[in-house]
């Protein structure tokens, strides 16, 4: 697929669009400024977008997650690209998301995309952010995932669940897909949204700037 990287990081960040005549093109997209809105502090909410205070789980594990830090992007100040909001364990800060703990990021999306489009861009993603060597030890993992992506139509939501000492969960409208094992694989995957050449460099910081009351409140 021959789409420079700035349009596949845009297609993999939720800003894919099918070809449609009645939406943009993709080629349209390439050319918006990308602008990063963190959401305030006093809302759970973006454009009807919610996302719950806690999640309480008992499968795999035991373990309850926090909203973070939460982040709205945009195409030029009109177009509303997609919602992100990052999970973390209770007294955890945007500093641990490299640890082996816990973590969920989800994606809540305005377009429709390709299952495909989130395999490319991932693909093109990690290949700048690894070094060779260690994207190749993580190849197969990181096929098993991509395999398990499918298209998306508005309002849809993934969920990238990592549960420390279990593995990724990858699960679409609260369906899970796929498990994929390692420390190492969630640390490079979470990598694209939230390492130090992430995809996009103010959504990093609205997700873990922990851009929440509950942050700020004793």
């Amino acid at each position: 697929m021959a789409f420079v990287l700035q349009l596949l990081m845009l297609l993999f960040a939720g800003r894919g669009i099918r070809r449609d005549p009645s939406r943009l093109s993709r080629g349209a997209l390439g050319l918006f400024l990308i602008l990063t809105l963190p959401l305030h502090a006093e809302s759970a909410e973006i454009e009807g977008v919610r996302f719950a205070d806690e999640l309480e789980f008992t499968h795999p594990i035991d373990e309850t997650l926090s909203l973070y830090g939460v982040g709205l992007l945009r195409y030029r100040f009109f177009f509303k690209g997609y919602v992100a909001a990052l999970y973390l364990p209770k007294g955890r800060t945007g500093d641990d998301v490299s640890e082996d703990v816990s973590r969920r990021l989800e994606l809540s999306y305005f377009w429709s995309i390709d299952e495909d489009d989130f395999a490319a861009a991932a693909d093109q993603l990690l290949e700048r952010q690894l070094p060779a060597p260690q994207l190749k030890s993580l190849r197969s993992r990181v096929d098993t995932l991509h395999r398990a992506y499918r298209d998306v139509q508005p309002g849809d939501r993934y969920c990238l669940t990592y549960f420390a000492g279990v593995g990724t969960e990858l699960s679409l409208n609260g369906e899970s897909l796929v498990t994929i094992p390692g420390a190492d694989f969630a640390k490079a995957y979470f990598g694209i949204w939230l390492g130090p050449d992430a995809l996009d460099a103010d959504l990093r910081t609205a997700l873990l700037g922990g851009n929440r009351r509950a942050q700020d409140s004793p």
